[in-house]
């Protein structure tokens, strides 16, 4: 046994290396048929795929008799490897059989002859055939592992690739890994590292091709010059450009310069999952209330993403009840891990548009309903929509939470309104709880707070996604997300930072979209125009581009660049585009962000920082909270707010410097009337100045504000703290938080 384990510990260094171990028989020359063992499985997991061994056979005459046994390994004395072979040990028999000329494979799903799977350990197989050339041996043998555990990865011995690099290019390259599972939970890339040896005055490409030379993936493509000694590293996720995995095969890495002859490399593209769907399919829908009868509707989409290969197929229905309204696709030929969509215009299959209410839309496969969620249809003619709008801004914080944990919904309401409500419903459009109810509300900003929780509190919600919604009469119901979790742990959080340049010129530089991960994640990027995606940039590697331990929470800046193509390479046309930037984990999808970038050669738009505005003003730091410091910006930009008294000019305190915003109007900064040493300022005017500029440390243009500050009012009576109570009590720290409520009748300083 001894012997044995040196065998394959050396067989498994040379595959690590790159050096693949081709097993060939001991057939003389001149025979009358020779088979010979060319590629072959080492370890398999029998749960997710199968064993192969192929072989090839040689000579003027068939191989009769092949017969192919597994056996359970029995050590052996010898020093040298052998597959002891008493019929006891016997696992499973392939054949006989009699093979022509040419490369055959068999496969072994890791069950004996009594179709049970075999335990985790290691077994041998035996290939024999009956007219052996004269004096050889007439049979090959070979070890196979079965193995269980999760983390051992699939092994092959052979010589099925090429040679890794082939050519001669202008470069030097590596590839690390060369075997790539674009399916698996923490997905993985091919990383490949070159150098530039000469200069290529007319540039380079370097694209991914199949077998019958198709181009799969562009990752370079550029045509300008590039000097000697310049060193990269792209990626390859197994992907096309499209974003859809490709099947498994051998694909090849071709570096091009016009005039030389091409370097060429291979990728092995590995997919072990299989059957029916093995994990959620993650889902949402944008809009999730749509008005068919608008002159310009928006349409519904569904945006999913599988998470395990779905070989039974998948239907995408909209439902009333039992009842299929819409048939939006069906297929029944395998569905790969990847992203997807489906479009709903809120009609049924005849064109006529659907009674206004809450329909269901549904993942079906194999006749079963899998996954399912909600979009409410809704619209009026008398009176028309409204001119100003209902509900102007929103979002939920977070949009991803863990079983009974709070979501704070923020919102800005743009008009006053009648008979005001806003409803957590469940995925069938039933209301769970009524959040705020008001037969009139003021136009302003508010929070609202969900506590996760259904019958005023009393039952945890279950995992999947709720819909929040705002209703008024006469108005557009407007709505959104919340996604219920049952992990330890709620979903990363994306920050957007916004491209930089925007605009740009693509004949003489690109752009970068910059943005922080709460956690590690598989991060997209997609770039529309319209509703037409035109480029996806996937942002190489799952664990090394988002949040790291020892970062002190901060999070880490990501810049993936993009060039101003689309997906087949050719520039697009000046105008404004939309990205959108969506991120998975174990723990669930994140709430996309998106934005927009714009692509021409015009000349800039100057930067403006204007209207400068504080609310509340006059502001009474004794009786009042929450003065926040407003401004607006046409672009996106770093700001710096210092705050200095209008009399005296004295410097008081710097509320935020080099903080990134995005474009927008009513941006703010909060300020707490407290000078550098935290202490409350005294009455009096002040002024606020605020210095943006397109880069950190760079001032481009500045505006300045005032307000002023009273003192004292303070309202009469004790200091009293009522309704106090934990929330949820008892509770596990290592799965969720428990809150502190309380009410005092005046601002006061608390300690907890």
């Amino acid at each position: 046994m001894a012997s044995f384990k040196r065998f394959v510990a050396m067989g498994l260094v040379a595959m690590l290396l790159g050096g693949l171990m081709p097993l060939t028989s001991l057939a003389a020359v001149d025979t009358t048929s020779t088979i010979s063992v060319t590629r072959r499985t080492s370890v398999f997991d029998p749960s997710k795929r199968a064993a192969i061994i192929e072989y090839n056979v040689q000579g003027p005459d068939s191989a009769n008799d092949i017969l192919l046994r597994i056996y359970n390994f029995v050590p052996s004395a010898s020093p040298n490897f052998t597959c002891e072979t008493p019929s006891e040990k016997l696992a499973i028999t392939f054949g006989p059989v009699t093979r022509t000329q040419g490369t055959y494979t068999e496969n072994w799903n890791g069950a004996d002859k009594n179709g049970n799977r075999v335990a985790p350990g290691d077994y041998c197989f035996d290939l024999r055939w009956g007219n052996p050339p004269a004096n050889a041996r007439p049979y090959i043998q070979g070890m196979i592992t079965v193995t269980n555990n999760p983390a051992t990865q699939y092994a092959e011995i052979g010589a099925a690739l090429p040679a890794p690099i082939a050519g001669a290019g202008p470069f030097t390259v590596t590839v690390d890994p060369s075997v790539i599972i674009p399916t698996a939970t923490a997905g993985n890339a091919a990383r490949i590292s070159y150098t530039v040896t000469e200069a290529l005055p007319n540039g380079y490409s370097l694209k991914i091709e199949d077998s019958g030379s198709h181009v799969v993936a562009t990752l370079v493509d550029q045509n300008i010059p590039v000097a000697a000694g310049v060193q990269s590293i792209t990626s390859w996720n197994g992907r096309y450009n499209n974003g859809t995995v490709v099947p498994p095969g051998d694909y090849y890495f071709r570096f091009h310069v016009n005039g030389k002859s091409d370097l060429i490399g291979v990728i092995r593209v590995e997919n072990p999952n299989t059957g029916a769907p093995g994990g959620p399919i993650i889902h949402y829908v944008d809009p999730a209330i749509i008005n068919p009868t608008l002159q310009n509707p928006i349409n519904a989409t569904i945006r999913y993403t599988v998470n395990s290969r779905i070989t039974t197929g998948l239907s995408i229905a909209i439902r009333d009840g039992n009842n299929t309204v819409k048939l939006l696709s069906a297929t029944n030929i395998p569905v790969e891990v990847g992203s997807y969509s489906a479009v709903w215009d809120g009609r049924y299959n005849n064109g006529v548009i659907v009674p206004a209410k809450t329909y269901t839309y549904v993942f079906i496969s194999n006749g079963q309903v899998f996954a399912q969620g909600s979009i409410a249809v809704s619209y009026s003619t008398t009176p028309p929509p409204p001119v100003s709008p209902f509900i102007t801004t929103h979002n939920a914080n977070p949009a991803f939470i863990v079983q009974g944990q709070s979501s704070v919904i923020s919102y800005t309401l743009g008009k006053n309104v009648t008979n005001f409500r806003l409803s957590v419903r469940n995925q069938s459009g039933t209301i769970n709880e009524t959040l705020m109810s008001s037969p009139s509300q003021v136009a302003g900003s508010y929070t609202q707070t969900w506590s996760g929780r259904f019958q005023n509190g009393v039952a945890v919600a279950d995992p999947g996604t709720y819909v929040y919604m705002f209703e008024a009469t006469n108005e557009i119901p407007v709505a959104g997300s919340i996604v219920v979790n049952t992990q330890g742990q709620a979903a990363a959080i994306i920050t957007d930072l916004g491209p930089t340049p925007s605009p740009f010129d693509p004949l003489t530089a690109g752009t970068v979209f910059r943005y922080q991960l709460t956690q590690d994640s598989r991060v997209d990027i997609t770039i529309l125009s319209g509703l037409t995606t035109v480029k996806h940039l996937l942002v190489a590697g799952f664990s090394n581009n988002g949040f790291s331990a020892g970062t002190n929470n901060t999070g880490v800046n990501n810049v993936p660049s993009w060039d101003g193509r689309n997906d087949g390479g050719t520039i697009l046309a000046n105008g404004t585009y939309t990205y959108v930037i969506a991120a998975t984990n174990a723990n669930g999808p994140a709430q996309p962000k998106s934005g927009s970038v714009t692509l021409g050669s015009t000349v800039p738009t100057p930067l403006d920082v204007n209207t400068p505005t504080a609310d509340p003003n006059p502001f009474n730091p004794d009786t009042q909270l929450n003065l926040q410091l407003k401004f607006n910006l046409n672009l996106n930009a770093y700001v710096t707010v210092t705050v200095t008294r209008q009399d005296t000019g004295a410097f008081v305190k710097t509320l935020t410097t080099n903080q990134f915003f995005n474009a927008g109007t009513n941006l703010s900064v909060p300020w707490s009337a407290t000078d550098m040493n935290n202490s409350t300022v005294p009455a009096g005017v002040y002024n606020f100045r605020v210095d943006a500029g397109l880069n950190p440390n760079q001032i481009q243009d500045t505006t300045t504000g005032s307000l002023t500050i009273n003192r004292g009012g303070v309202q009469s009576g004790a200091l009293d703290i009522t309704n106090i109570y934990a929330d949820p009590t008892p509770f596990n720290p290592e799965l969720r938080r428990t809150y502190f409520t309380f009410t005092i009748n005046k601002p006061a300083q608390i300690t907890v």
